[in-house]
């Protein structure tokens, strides 16, 4: 950069600094940025972390700060895997909250994956509306309380996102759609807009867990789709799809590969 260069990115810096509405605006090469990953917190899974994101610290996992996605068909295990996610988090003394739509989360099988569910923090909202002011109240709580220095991470997981009806849909009739129609994608999507800064002020992650669909009538491309439409994903920084392996363990630890027919002993 030549010096008359250097002079005006000078001069500019410090006019910025001085006017109005321009204070905070910064250098890419700061190390304020808002654009740098400041912290990430592991899944349990090395190989998975190593792949998501990297910290300025050199740690690896998901992004602090963003919005993660994770779909699966059903019962492919999304929920252990959150629950390995949440016990990271309390692991560095953050925090969890649950905020649960299917009323099915199993106590005793999820006391065996993790060893401190009783420690983490449950709603369970009636309507998609109620779902996400629990969690900008939660977000204002912990922005609140947390100590400027304390990097512990906040956690909120929706299990699942799809699950959740827009109180539209509610107050309707039993098989129609009327104004119920395409408010699910519409909520979801302003309540994105709305929490993206909350999320980051208040050190968090918000997972969404989603039960993938299958898309009627299409017989090219992929036949998968989920509920919210395909403007959350804007959203989104990471997005992570779970599959069935075609292995398994038996009953006495063996991997069982799938051919055809599977047996257990």
């Amino acid at each position: 950069m030549a010096e008359e260069e250097l002079e005006l990115y000078d001069m500019m810096k410090q006019a910025m600094k001085k006017t109005k509405g321009m204070a905070d605006t910064l250098s890419l090469g700061d190390e304020t940025t808002p654009l740098i990953v400041r912290d990430v917190l592991s899944t349990g899974l090395p190989n998975l972390d190593k792949i998501l994101c990297v910290s300025k610290d050199n740690n690896w996992g998901l992004p602090v700060g963003k919005i993660i996605s994770i779909k699966s068909k059903p019962s492919v295990g999304k929920t252990t895997f959150l629950l390995r996610i949440a016990d990271e988090a309390i692991k560095r003394h953050g925090a969890v909250h649950i905020i649960e739509s299917e009323h099915a989360l199993d106590l005793k099988y999820a006391r065996r994956i993790s060893s401190f569910v009783d420690s983490f923090f449950i709603s369970q909202p009636d309507t998609l509306e109620e779902a996400f002011e629990v969690a900008r109240s939660a977000l204002d709580v912990c922005a609140k309380v947390r100590k400027t220095d304390n990097d512990a991470p906040f956690v909120i997981i929706f299990d699942s996102f799809s699950g959740f009806s827009p109180s539209a849909e509610l107050d309707g009739d039993f098989g129609t759609g009327g104004k119920a129609l395409g408010e699910h994608a519409r909520i979801a999507s302003m309540a994105c807009r709305k929490l993206t800064g909350a999320i980051a002020k208040a050190k968090a992650i918000m997972i969404l867990s989603h039960q993938v669909k299958s898309k009627i009538g299409v017989y090219w491309g992929s036949q998968e789709t989920n509920i919210g439409g395909d403007a959350l994903n804007f959203y989104y920084s990471i997005i992570l799809n779970m599959y069935r392996t075609i292995a398994f363990i038996d009953s006495k630890g063996r991997i069982a590969h799938h051919y055809g027919l599977i047996k257990f002993s």
